[in-house]
């Protein structure tokens, strides 16, 4: 038993120093894509993972005057509207998809009235979040958690 220590510990270094050559010939770990208009995302090296990013951003300004003839200001309001980020793509395999969207911005996360903590006092992060699963080309299964407004603002 004392004999196989040696070899072993010989077998045990060599596979070591081989190492780093066996990772330096695989595939890039992580996959970088930018699509015009569509987001920037990665994907997996193996294909098991894809995350697509987006980003919208609405601002909104406002100039109050003093009144039709006097056009002198009396007011001025400037403020983020709607700030989303939009997240998807699929896990484990291509068919099994996913999309999240996040909203960050006051005005996006039904706030409503002067005193915001007694109408709303945890806005939700959330607006959608949905995975779907495709086992065919003509049937898709989902679990959806989606976000539906009571009223549209303007």
């Amino acid at each position: 038993m004392k004999n196989v220590t040696p070899y072993f510990i010989l077998v045990f270094i060599f596979l070591m120093a081989s190492l780093p050559t066996a990772v330096a010939q695989e595939e890039p770990v992580v996959k970088p894509f930018i699509r015009k208009q569509k987001g920037v995302g990665i994907v997996a090296g193996d294909s098991t993972f894809s995350l697509k990013f987006q980003f919208r951003i609405q601002n909104r300004a406002r100039y109050n005057s003093v009144s039709d003839s006097d056009l002198s200001p009396e007011s001025f309001e400037f403020r983020v509207r709607r700030l989303r980020l939009k997240l998807e793509g699929f896990v484990v395999d291509p068919r099994l998809t996913y999309y999240v969207q996040l909203s960050f911005s006051r005005g996006d996360m039904d706030w409503r009235g002067p005193d915001d903590a007694v109408v709303n006092s945890s806005p939700n992060l959330v607006r959608d979040a949905m995975i779907f699963y495709n086992p065919t080309k003509d049937l898709k299964l989902g679990l959806v958690r989606p976000n539906f407004p009571a009223t549209v603002s303007v």
